[in-house]
């Protein structure tokens, strides 16, 4: 892998942590042909999505907090994590109303995964919803995303929700630290369920206040992670390696 790495003129990641990782375990890449460019999402699309009534959807009160959990079920995303953290929550009676989780998605480990949750008497506040063409809607339609992913080369998602105005509790992991630095989210150490039952307590106890951090920060968001700022850049990067300015 090191031989073909070091033989193509240029090499372009997602993040610059993902540029980082890359050279970490490929030191002998020249690194000056790796070029990390944060990626992008049709910003506009989650800013002007109108919310789905997810509450209603599935019986729950408009008090009841309700969590969003977008991510695939593996390891890498974290979802146990998130289990782990509710059971604490439910067993210190720390949230009141008490929340509840939307999933969505399927495929993985989503029948083990559920079995776990099952396992710590949780299943009536875990709701597996079909998955939806519509993530706009899906995010607005919930109090809080959480994102406890172990790792990310870039954190789409983090992107998503924060262009959509929209609270988020994100992992300081690698690639998803990047799209959530200086943003109003909460970020909790890696593969941490104490520290993110902190921060969802936090969250969800001041939920009116911290969503307006969101909505204010939205703009902000809108503009950073628009899909036009990478492919301005790719396009530069393209135009330099045609006319022989990568290959040095």
């Amino acid at each position: 892998m090191s031989l073909l790495f070091r033989r193509m003129t240029m090499i372009h990641t997602v993040t610059n942590d993902a540029r980082d990782n890359l050279l970490e375990f490929f030191p002998a890449i020249n690194r000056s042909r790796v070029h990390g460019i944060l990626h992008g999402v049709d910003t506009e699309y989650f800013r002007e999505g109108e919310p789905r009534a997810l509450k209603a959807e599935l019986g729950l009160d408009e008090q009841t907090p309700l969590l969003g959990f977008f991510g695939r079920f593996m390891g890498q995303k974290g979802f146990r994590l998130l289990v782990d953290a509710l059971e604490e929550i439910h067993r210190a009676r720390s949230v009141a109303p008490l929340p509840h989780v939307a999933t969505f998605g399927w495929g993985g480990f989503i029948r083990e995964d559920y079995e776990y949750l099952s396992e710590k008497g949780l299943a009536d506040y875990f709701h597996q919803c079909e998955q939806t063409n519509d993530m706009a809607a899906a995010i607005k339609g919930v109090d809080v995303v959480v994102m406890p992913s172990r790792w990310e080369a870039c954190g789409l998602l983090g992107m998503e929700v924060l262009a959509a105005g929209v609270p988020i509790v994100g992992s300081q992991c690698i690639g998803l630290r990047e799209v959530l630095e200086g943003s109003p989210a909460q970020t909790v150490p890696v593969g941490d369920s104490r520290k993110l039952t902190k921060a969802l307590v936090a969250e969800l106890s001041d939920r009116d206040s911290r969503r307006s951090d969101f909505v204010r920060f939205q703009p902000i968001a809108v503009d950073k992670f628009h899909i036009k700022r990478p492919a301005e850049s790719l396009r530069r990067l393209y135009t330099q390696m045609l006319a022989g300015e990568c290959t040095k």
